[in-house]
């Protein structure tokens, strides 16, 4: 296991080949966050937890892993950040900085040596044995920090809608290595398909898409009502399918889903959570009544009153507030770890939970929030409309982790950190004790 002294970790920054649109309009203040971490740490690790690059965006976007489709895509997202990528290849050049890159839901394409060959020489690497790591075939990276283990990962292996079949990606990069391809061995997951066949459609004329959360309970509806009868048949399409995994899922349940070994080869598809719940009754609803469309202006009564009870649960801008994915960490917390952090979400978290620490990094890209469950309806049309209209705009939260061991108290710290130009923000922090005794608020 890698000891390190302190450790940075984002996530979440969807850098696409296009710039001040989309997710990611943070190009100055991100390569700011970088070249703080350079001039004011030494002895660091940084970690880009996944969902690095966006490869899933602009419209017209494929999965065609052909050698030169690779290189293209790839140097037009660096094209794109050329700040980003300059602070990144200093602290990537520096023997005083690791580099460590994991793959996410929208950048698996991080499994190619093409791709990693691409990002290597920008950052000005081109040794065969560069300081930098990649873990981008689902596996965690575990670090520990004074004496403290740290486990991080994406976190969408614990996400049905988005778990990637590393399986066969693996399968896709051995063929394209050697300059092959086979177009059948390997399926996005739906999350990456509805965005390829849905949402990369309405984009230009609803820039909110790709902002607001909570991704299937609010933005699928949302989805339904804009999008085209072709559009609404993929979405249903893709919808459909996802139950039905659930219910195959179900049915085949093993007496221990919360087996860590199974959890994390797909167990959790048969769990049934509040989303889940809300999911197929949303999914009802459609099957129910074929009119549930946008008509004269109007959004229908019961969309408004189902998004507000979506407000009433959604804890997405609750530092406080668990993620569903900590309810099966116990497994990973009881076999060592003592803090695990995770992306995927875009929802900063910092929490206890049973075992040990949760950290969510949050997300550099654009953030958009639903009303208040008890703003009254006309709030909840006005805000619908202006969705209709396109007249709405994002912001962002850029929020990071930081783990650092302090030798003057022989203490290890976890912080929950927000960039506000020249120096982060803590938001949340906790102390590590040991593992008898856990997290503390304060020293």
């Amino acid at each position: 296991m890698w000891e390190v002294s302190e450790i940075f970790v984002l996530s979440d920054l969807h850098l696409a080949a296009e710039r001040n649109a989309g997710l990611f309009q943070a190009d100055i203040a991100l390569a700011d966050c970088l070249r703080w971490i350079r001039s004011e740490t030494q002895n660091s690790a940084v970690v880009l937890a996944g969902d690095i690059l966006d490869y899933l965006v602009p419209e017209g976007a494929n999965l065609v892993y052909e050698s030169k489709q690779l290189y293209t895509r790839t140097s037009e997202i660096l094209e794109h950040h050329p700040e980003v990528f300059d602070a990144l290849a200093r602290l990537a050049t520096s023997p005083l900085y690791s580099l460590v890159l994991l793959g996410g839901n929208h950048d698996p394409e991080m499994i190619f040596p093409m791709v990693q060959e691409t990002i290597e020489r920008r950052l000005g690497i081109n040794s065969i044995n560069p300081g930098i790591r990649w873990l981008v075939q689902g596996e965690a990276l575990r670090v520990r920090v004074g004496d403290a283990t740290v486990m991080i990962e994406h976190g969408n292996v614990l996400d049905p809608w988005n778990r990637i079949d590393h399986a066969r990606l693996q399968a896709v990069s051995s063929l394209a290595s050697r300059n092959l391809f086979d177009a059948d061995l390997y399926q996005p997951p739906l999350g990456s398909r509805m965005v390829l066949e849905v949402v990369n459609a309405l984009r230009k004329d609803y820039h909110w898409v790709d902002f607001l959360k909570p991704e299937t309970e609010a933005v699928v509806p949302l989805l339904w009502q804009l999008a085209s009868w072709s559009q609404k048949r993929s979405l249903f399409n893709l919808v459909d399918e996802y139950l039905s995994m659930k219910v195959v899922a179900f049915n085949r349940k093993v007496s221990n889903a919360h087996h860590p070994e199974r959890l994390y080869l797909g167990d959790k598809e048969n769990e049934d959570l509040t989303s889940d719940q809300a999911f197929k009754s949303w999914v009802r609803d459609i099957h129910e009544d074929q009119r549930l469309t946008l008509g004269n202006g109007h959004w229908p009564k019961k969309l408004v009153d189902k998004m507000q009870l979506v407000s009433a649960r959604d804890t997405f801008f609750d530092i406080d507030a668990p993620d569903d994915s900590a309810q099966y960490l116990t497994p990973v917390f009881d076999n060592g770890a003592d803090c695990i952090i995770h992306g995927h979400t875009h929802s900063a978290k910092l929490n206890k939970v049973p075992g040990g620490l949760y950290l969510n990094t949050g997300t550099w890209g654009q953030l958009l929030s639903l009303p208040k469950s008890y703003d009254d309806t006309s709030v909840w049309e006005q805000f619908l409309e202006r969705l209709g209209n396109d007249d709405v705009t994002g912001f962002t939260r850029p929020t990071l982790a930081r783990v650092k061991y302090s030798a003057s108290t022989n203490s290890t710290s976890a912080a929950l950190l927000e960039w506000q130009n020249p120096a982060p923000k803590v938001l949340a922090e906790r102390h590590f004790t040991g593992r008898q005794l856990g997290w503390k608020g304060s020293l």
